[in-house]
């Protein structure tokens, strides 16, 4: 119960710390919510099949089982040139959904398609198609929809008129971008994290950092470039250090909202911020994997247009339904 407690708690003050940071830009504009009108269209995809599938067609897509944004990427491309995918096949039994995707992934093989990801936490693949081809992997007995592997990348900060201060140390400034007070109320509770495992899916993370030092109990790099897990960017390190930083670097002045948290480091953005949205459900699938308590996730690049659950909305569902509680910061994109 105390860990539940804890986690709550964590979620709670990582929500309101991620979204104060993110992005002030999306208030107070008049315009309608990008990711509520999103979540409506699930829930109504879900209730009315066929309303989805006429909301697809209208969206530009000429067949509901390839995504909008996707059937654009085809249009505009030759025939055949390589187009990054992600395939999701028909639920079903872990058993069967085994069996569908080895089906699949077969088909794609034998025309010398690269296969990339083969995901458990959704029935998935992502994978590597020319554009001429993606219709007819689209006619799969096997496959439910197909949508574009789109790329994903950091959202730059937007400059404050006060900007927050900071502890510049090692790779990575630790500044202090929570709001002061809401953690310090739940440390006087005896929560500070200790116990519970957060897991970062972000530029990597720079374990020797002070304020980090024996922290990260795990990690994996996911990006395809010869490199480790290790920050070579500096954003991960951050937002690390906002979730467990220990404040040793600054006398504990400038801790994180957890400082008690242990850390999982999953790089899956490159030394640019860039990555991709298959990378990115590899590295929650680990972190499932793996025991994380929490996902702390911060990218923007959310895809237009699909107004059906889309493979991103489906492996945090999947990954909340294992009980772990996943927190995406506002404001990145939706």
């Amino acid at each position: 119960m105390m860990k539940r407690t804890t986690i709550a708690a964590i979620a709670v003050i990582l929500t309101v710390t991620l979204v104060f940071y993110a992005n002030a830009s999306t208030e107070g504009d008049g315009s309608s919510d990008p990711s509520f009108e999103a979540t409506i269209s699930t829930l109504i995809a879900e209730q009315y099949p066929d309303a989805w599938r006429n909301s697809i067609q209208a969206h530009g897509s000429k067949d509901p089982r390839v995504g909008a944004e996707l059937t654009k990427r085809i249009e505009e491309s030759k025939s055949d040139e390589g187009v990054n995918v992600i395939i999701l096949l028909k639920s079903g039994q872990r058993v069967t959904s085994l069996a569908s995707q080895k089906s699949v992934v077969t088909a794609l093989q034998d025309h010398n398609m690269d296969v990339k990801h083969k995901y458990h936490i959704i029935n998935g693949i992502s994978a590597t198609i020319p554009a001429g081809s993606i219709n007819e992997v689209a006619d799969l007995p096997n496959v439910e929809c197909v949508f574009l592997d789109h790329a994903i990348h950091l959202i730059h900060p937007i400059e404050a008129e006060e900007p927050a201060r900071a502890v510049a140390i090692g790779s990575a400034e630790l500044t202090t971008d929570r709001r002061e007070g809401t953690e310090e109320r739940v440390w006087d509770e005896g929560i500070d994290g200790s116990g519970i495992v957060v897991a970062v899916i972000d530029t990597g993370i720079d374990k020797n950092h002070p304020d980090l030092y024996g922290k990260v109990i795990a990690e994996k790099n996911f990006v395809d470039d010869g490199m480790t897990a290790d920050d070579r960017n500096g954003h991960g390190t951050h937002c690390a250090g906002i979730i467990a930083g220990t404040g040793e670097s600054s006398c504990e002045m400038y801790k994180g909202v957890a400082p008690g948290a242990l850390l999982m480091n999953a790089r899956i953005l490159d030394s640019e911020g860039r990555g991709a949205l298959s990378t990115m459900i590899a590295g929650i699938e680990w972190a499932v994997d793996n025991g994380a308590d929490v996902i702390s996730i911060s990218v923007g690049g959310a895809s237009p247009g699909d107004v059906r659950s889309k493979p991103e909305c489906m492996v945090v569902d999947a990954a909340m339904d294992t009980g772990v509680v996943v927190c995406i910061a506002a404001g990145n994109s939706g």
